[in-house]
């Protein structure tokens, strides 16, 4: 009704012409279209798959499975609709996305890393993960593939350099006395109400701050806190950058992360040119940053460290909680592998959603560590965390903060569940919707 009073107010000349430009316009475009296909070249031969939506292609797909508790599902409907080896789909704003399948797949783009394929990240993401309007976000974009991989090559150095085996373990008496004391002011007073995803995210997000940044005033590291908390959410949504979105909130939270981030290390760089280089003790990773040059004698600038700060809370944020709180959860069901546990005081092994293929993993929904044991699984189903020159920097840091706090756990208390069968969600990691509240029960001994 409404529409039909508005046309009938036009007067019949605009109507007329209004008509004709329409008209006009699709004739155009049919005619142009018709006669571009003829001219140009065929279009190169594709991987099967459909690109979905414009702009959001799949995205909504992939979150609303995710949401439902089995994010694997979006992979094997595809691989069984197009190909079990390799499919196309569109998420988070780019349309060009191909899926490679199974242990060929992995074999063949960690053995041809930096030769055949190169490191990527969705556009969407290099919003949250580098400045704007910095001359970081602007090289990534023109410069070529050789030199972002260069770029990648030298960042991993430095933070490897960090993170690696035999430097990350002279940090166990700091995680083994954070975790002790975050056991015992936050896990042992809410005894009979422990919401495990909450209290695991604060205790490893606590712990990266202090071993990344040395801060360690609670004040701040909770305004940090929720500001992550807004960025992962944003990172895993739909890419539209508008006020009232997740992304932009995302996007703002980052920038306001990365702000404080600079004034820190300001801070840090005048205290550290206050001393000679040959005694500053480094004991997080953003004075490793400061005070370590690349091969070529160069430091980070200033921009640059707190993008890959950024970058670095952001990977271990939920991962180390994630793990932990399964953990928790399948030893509280399966109180036989809690007991071997507690008494050969070996507190760790992997859990990875993506590596629910039966053929490779007979049963995998089921709680079985003892798959790992002897030869353990084939070469190249099992890659947690990745593998060839994309082999994640943090695997040992990930090992020892989840070893050292299960090992605290374990000794002090057994544990069971308040919701028997609390549903697992993905957003975008896996957890238990009601956060797997549990009870403790002290040793008695």
């Amino acid at each position: 009704m409404d529409l039909f009073v508005f046309t009938s107010t036009l007067s019949p000349t605009l109507l007329y012409t209004s008509l004709c430009l329409v008209i006009f316009t699709i004739l155009f475009l049919f005619f142009t279209t018709k006669s571009s296909s003829k001219n140009s070249t065929p279009p190169p031969k594709l991987p099967p798959g459909k690109t979905g939506w414009p702009i959001i292609g799949e995205t909504l797909d992939l979150l609303l499975i995710g949401r439902k508790g089995h994010p694997e599902n979006f992979l094997h409907d595809r691989m069984q609709r197009h190909c079990p080896d390799i499919f196309r789909t569109s998420l988070f704003g780019d349309s060009k996305m191909t899926f490679f399948c199974g242990p060929t797949a992995h074999k063949f783009l960690f053995t041809n890393e930096n030769k055949l394929v190169g490191a990527w990240w969705p556009k969407s993401f290099n919003k949250i993960f580098l400045s704007e309007g910095t001359s970081a976000l602007n090289s990534l974009a023109t410069s070529s593939a050789s030199v972002q991989v260069e770029e990648s090559k030298r960042v991993r150095n430095l933070i490897s350099g960090f993170l690696k085996r035999d430097a990350i373990q002279k940090y166990i008496p700091v995680m083994d006395a954070v975790a002790k004391h975050h056991i015992e002011n936050e896990w042992a007073p809410k005894g009979d109400n422990v919401v495990v995803i909450d209290m695991a995210k604060k205790f490893t997000f606590e712990l990266a701050c202090q071993l990344l940044l040395n801060v360690t005033d609670s004040k701040q590291v909770a305004k940090f806190d929720d500001r992550f908390r807004n960025v992962i959410a944003g990172m895993m949504s739909v890419p539209i950058d508008f006020p009232g979105t997740s992304f932009n909130r995302a996007i703002k939270d980052a920038n306001l992360i990365r702000k404080e981030l600079l004034t820190l290390i300001k801070e840090r760089k005048m205290a550290v040119q206050q001393k000679n280089k040959d005694s500053i003790i480094i004991r997080d990773l953003l004075s490793h940053l400061l005070v370590t040059p690349d091969e070529d004698g160069k430091l980070m600038n200033d921009v640059e460290i707190a993008d890959k700060i950024v970058g670095q809370l952001i990977a271990g944020y939920d991962t180390a909680s994630t793990t932990i709180t399964f953990i928790l959860k399948y030893l509280a069901e399966n109180p036989h592998f809690y007991d071997e546990v507690f008494k050969a005081n070996v507190t760790c092994w992997s859990v990875h959603s993506t590596h629910k293929n039966p053929a490779f993993f007979p049963n995998p929904e089921k709680f079985d560590p003892t798959r790992f044991e002897g030869d353990g699984p084939l070469p190249f189903t099992f890659v947690p965390f990745g593998g060839g020159p994309r082999m994640c920097p943090g695997k040992e840091y990930a090992r020892l903060v989840i070893l050292v706090f299960m090992h605290n756990l374990v000794t002090r208390f057994k544990w069971s569940k308040l919701i028997p069968n609390d549903k697992i969600i993905f957003k975008p990691v896996p957890f238990p919707e009601g956060g797997l509240p549990i009870c403790l029960h002290p040793h008695k001994n």
